[in-house]
């Protein structure tokens, strides 16, 4: 199953287990001292920057440390990007340090496909190298369009991950893996977005790593 190292607030945390079960993926939430099982995928969520909340992020590099140790699946939403690449001796540096413009692109440029819920937000194109699933319909090298909800972003790639996927505009990195890493710049979670490109994206890498899992064990 998949297993959450929780936001600190309950609303935040709320949007994983929704959607986990919009999606009928299993999962459990990491409490205090609780660590990994050999079977599990682990999730990284979003929220505070790096380095603002000590524990939060002492916690979620040790169960980086552990899982990285078991060959445990990782997928890391924005905040959890960074913090893997971080522990895997990448850096991370504040948005505006870029001059990036496109992250400020209204919903309204993304034409028909928007939603109502979309348009409330702040969208940008990922241009996607080659990372779509089996299961997906999507050509290699495709454009999604994604939520623009983060204010820091890798800098300095760790060694054994690689760029997948980057914005269209400005280059800000918003896909990076290997073959046991997940990490992507946007918020899945959000319900603006479901079963949407970018949610479908995660979503199903997720299904696929908890498959293997199962396999395995």
């Amino acid at each position: 199953m998949i297993a959450i190292t929780p936001p600190v607030s309950v609303r935040e945390l709320n949007r994983y287990t929704i959607w986990m079960t919009r999606r009928k993926i299993e999962y459990r939430i990491l409490e205090h001292d609780e660590f990994l099982q050999k079977d599990d995928v682990l999730m990284l969520c979003g929220g505070s920057d790096f380095g603002t909340n000590k524990e939060r992020d002492r916690r979620e590099l040790e169960l980086l440390h552990q899982a990285f140790e078991w060959h445990i699946p990782i997928v890391g939403i924005c905040r959890g990007m960074q913090v893997c690449n971080i522990a895997m001796g990448g850096t991370v540096k504040d948005l505006n340090e870029t001059g990036c413009k496109t992250h400020q692109e209204v919903a309204a440029t993304i034409g028909d496909s928007a939603t109502d819920k979309m348009k409330q937000s702040k969208f940008h194109e990922v241009h996607i190298i080659k990372s779509w699933g089996r299961d997906s319909n999507q050509r290699l090298g495709s454009r999604i369009t994604v939520n623009s909800r983060h204010h820091q972003m890798i800098d300095l790639l760790a060694p054994n991950l690689q760029l997948d996927g980057y914005c269209v505009g400005d280059d800000v990195p918003e896909i990076a893996l290997n073959n046991s890493i997940r990490l992507v710049q946007w918020h899945p979670e959000f319900d603006e977005v479901y079963d949407s490109d970018c949610e479908i994206y995660v979503s199903n890498w997720i299904k696929e790593k908890i498959k293997e899992q199962n396999d395995r064990s």
